[in-house]
């Protein structure tokens, strides 16, 4: 399987990473079983401002998809 980009959104309004609608665990360890090792996270203040400053989100953003990828 080649796999170039995988883009994941949740519509869901929160300031946590896997807590929305998206499934986004399952689909981070799905993607670790077939090889995939990488995650580039957004946070699209700009166009969604009333969700939390990134200085908020991001620390959190970046710690949480590892061990989903990790296994």
């Amino acid at each position: 399987m080649r796999l170039a980009h995988v883009q994941v959104k949740d519509p869901r309004r929160t300031p946590l990473l896997g807590e929305g609608e998206v499934p986004v665990r399952t689909i981070l360890e799905l993607l670790r079983r077939h090889g995939y090792r990488w995650v580039a996270v957004e946070w699209e203040k700009k166009w969604h401002p009333e969700i939390p400053e990134p200085e908020v989100a991001l620390p959190q953003h970046g710690a949480v998809p590892g061990p989903w990828l990790e296994g």
